[in-house]
Formats: C-alpha cells, structure tokens, sequence
C-alpha cells in the first residue's frame, strides 16, 4: 500500500465534519471585519445552510473573501457606501457562482498519460533500470535504509 511505502511520517487523520452551525459561525467569523450583525440579521440562514452543507473550512475562507471583494468594489465605487451595500445580495451572488471542494469533478486529468510497462514494447534492459532506481526504493524503503545507499 502506499502507507507502506511512505512510511509513518505521512499519516492519515480524520478530520471531523463540521455541523451546520460551525460553518455558519466560521463564515460569520471570517467576514467580521466587512460584515456587521445587522448584516447578517438580513440573511436567510435555514437557506443559506442548505447551500453551504458540505463546504469545508477553505471553501468558506474563499467565500469570504470574494465576498470582501465584491464589497470593497461595491463600496470604492459609491458615493453612499453604507446604504448602497447589499450583504445578502453580495453573499448570494458569490455562492450562486461558488463550487466547493466537496463537490468538483475528481475526474481523471487527461494531461496525464495513461501508458503503462505493457505499452512499451522492448527496452527490456531500460525498463529493469527505471525500476531499479525509482521504483525499487519506493518499494523497498526499509531495505534501501539498512544498505545506506
């Protein structure tokens, strides 16, 4: 497996998932320099939890800060900044265009090519080197250690 091959210093964790209100708390936390209470008094938050569930803690960072984005336009542009600025509006068109981690495409990439030893055909001896000096000490760490190669 790949942890075998790794070795122990690259470990895998569970990371807990976030309930509906953490991530509202966190998204509330990370706009609380543009954003005031009376902001977010004006958001639907049965609505707005439905449309976050899901998003890990940097999708809301991203949120927030095309939101700060967008206010920061919204605001440098007007001569009424105060009243002229929309929160919910401004949330709602960041999250309409927003598409989480959770949620892309793990697709295959087609950048990457697909070939594999059988596709190559001779080259016997290259072969046997490629694996000797790549794929072996990935392999075989533990026994590369004690060599000290």
């Amino acid at each position: 497996s790949i942890q075998e091959c790794l070795g122990p210093m690259f470990t895998t964790e569970a990371v807990p998932k976030l309930s509906h209100e953490d991530r509202l708390a966190l998204l509330k936390s990370m706009t609380r320099h543009f954003a005031t209470d009376d902001d977010w008094e004006a958001v639907d938050k049965a609505e707005l939890t439905k449309t976050i569930d899901g998003f890990r803690p940097a999708d809301l960072q991203k949120v927030s800060i095309q939101l700060r984005r967008i206010i920061s336009t919204t605001i440098g542009h007007s001569s009424n900044a105060v009243s002229s600025f929309d929160f919910n509006a401004a949330l709602t068109e960041v999250l309409s265009d927003f598409t989480p981690l959770s949620h892309l495409a793990l697709g295959k990439d087609d950048s990457i090519p697909s070939t594999s030893w059988n596709d190559i055909g001779g080259l016997h001896e290259a072969k046997r080197v490629l694996m000797e000096t790549v794929m072996n000490p990935i392999k075989y760490r533990l026994i590369y250690e004690q060599v000290k190669i």
